[in-house]
């Protein structure tokens, strides 16, 4: 059984209805709650593809690892390496100084090919507030593939030298293997691992590895599938774009649903050679965001981050524009030309080292502003406590109050510490508090601040907090 390898239009309009949910999903588009699942989409497609092409050399006896990484790295890195250095740049000069060393590592983390697993240690939850801003979080799923990348092609071929016929099985194994690995990290709450790693990930890019094994390209065969190979197919389609919208918010991991769109990708993949389905996904607007859907995905996440440090973004849909700007122009200007052209490969290898060392510069900064021009801070919250004078003498509470005095200005206490029993810390002069200023720690940090402004007009303060 052979595996062709012949270009087929109708994964590029596959790719497209992937990355456009993506992207309007992270642009915030509340109806399409399941976008994110275009990610397990382009996670079928590649194994597929990649297994078209493994098997092709591996049965010819033509197999080369390193023929096939060089193929992957002109595929992968120059786009890749254009995004990370461009947003290492914008970092350096506009994000806030202590949030970049932080940036640094995502970017180390994205060019070693273990993002995900960085992002599973440092943010957990993808959706939460610190992974939403981290500008290279999308590398995750790139990372994931990059790993299968390095993975699949060695265990085809140590499997091909023992036992040939066993191939196939093998794959069909290890797929079903990390579905069940999926399966328990849903059922034990490990959502983040299980959400981010690839063991509990390949299954998705095993299906697409499973199809490319056992699809027969017999066109006899195929011929036989005509009668309901278009209903399977816009059977796979429907199904891809209604997981799209109906799945469950996922906020705190996975879900059930992603087994619905992997096996909707598989039947587009399967039966979408011909037919309606065909027809649909080969239209040109939809081949040509297919084609570009990479670079798309790319620079669609530091823009919507980035732009955050802009509060003058009046509509965040705006953020369209520059995204498939960026996409085209890197499509056009990067990805084509360096695609196949093995000239460039040491021109890569430089943009790499440049990459990785910038990386490990902003990694490594200590851009801490300058503050000697402002005096010390003031720890208001010691002086307005309303709980009095301590009594209990505990080692660690008193380290942690030297501390306080070391690194701040505390501000004595010019009435007795139970005051508050009377009505209220009160500072200044003697006499009935004119404002009483009640708060919890928001209001003690501003209460230095109320106390200059009001007593500077010769009116007693009293402060009360919690």
């Amino acid at each position: 059984m052979q595996s062709g390898t012949s270009y087929r239009h109708e994964i590029d309009g596959l790719r497209a209805c992937a990355v456009v949910p993506v992207v309007l999903f992270h642009l915030g588009a509340g109806w399409l709650p399941g976008g994110f699942l275009g990610v397990d989409v382009f996670f079928v497609i590649s194994g597929f593809l990649i297994t078209r092409i493994l098997l092709r050399d591996i049965e010819a006896g033509a197999f080369s690892f390193s023929e096939f990484m060089v193929r992957r790295i002109l595929r992968i890195l120059p786009a890749m390496l254009t995004m990370i250095v461009a947003t290492l740049a914008v970092t350096w000069f506009f994000v806030f100084r202590p949030d970049q060393p932080t940036i640094g590592r995502q970017a180390v983390a994205a060019l070693l090919s273990v993002a995900n697993v960085y992002f599973w240690r440092t943010t957990g939850n993808y959706w939460g507030p610190q992974a939403e801003q981290s500008p290279l979080l999308h590398t995750w799923s790139l990372s994931v593939e990059e790993q299968f990348y390095l993975v699949a092609p060695l265990c085809f071929w140590m499997v091909h030298r023992v036992a040939p016929q066993r191939l196939r099985p093998a794959i069909l194994a290890a797929t079903l293997a990390s579905f069940v690995l999926f399966l328990f990290g849903l059922a034990t709450g490990r959502l983040p691992s299980t959400f981010y790693l690839l063991p509990t990930r390949a299954w998705e890019l095993g299906a697409g590895c499973c199809l490319a094994a056992f699809l027969p390209s017999d066109p006899r065969v195929q011929s036989e599938w005509a009668p309901w190979r278009d209903t399977a197919g816009l059977l796979g389609l429907g199904v891809i774009l209604a997981t799209f919208v109906l799945a469950p918010w996922a906020g705190t991991g996975l879900n059930w649903m992603v087994s619905l769109t992997v096996v909707g990708a598989v039947l587009v993949l399967a039966f979408a050679q011909a037919g309606p389905c065909h027809w649909l996904l080969t239209r040109q607007p939809l081949t040509w965001l297919g084609k570009a859907s990479y670079s798309i995905y790319l620079w669609h996440w530091p823009v919507i981050v980035l732009s955050k440090l802009d509060g003058r973004m009046s509509s965040i849909w705006l953020l369209c524009i520059p995204i498939l700007l960026l996409g085209a122009l890197s499509y056009y200007l990067v990805e084509q030309p360096s695609r196949r052209n093995r000239r460039l490969l040491p021109v890569i290898a430089g943009g790499y080292a440049l990459a990785i060392g910038l990386a490990f510069a902003v990694a490594q900064s200590n851009r801490h502003y300058d503050t000697s021009a402002f005096g010390r801070p003031t720890a208001t919250l010691v002086a307005y406590g309303l709980r009095g004078p301590r009594t209990a003498k505990n080692p660690e509470t008193e380290r942690f109050w030297d501390s306080i005095r070391i690194s701040y200005e505390v501000p004595d206490r010019v009435r007795p510490a139970d005051e508050y029993v009377q009505g209220g810390l009160i500072f200044g002069p003697e006499g009935t508090s004119r404002v009483v200023v009640l708060g919890d720690s928001h209001g003690c940090m501003w209460a230095s601040a109320i106390r200059t402004v009001i007593e500077s007009r010769g009116i007693t303060t009293s402060f009360q907090a919690a």
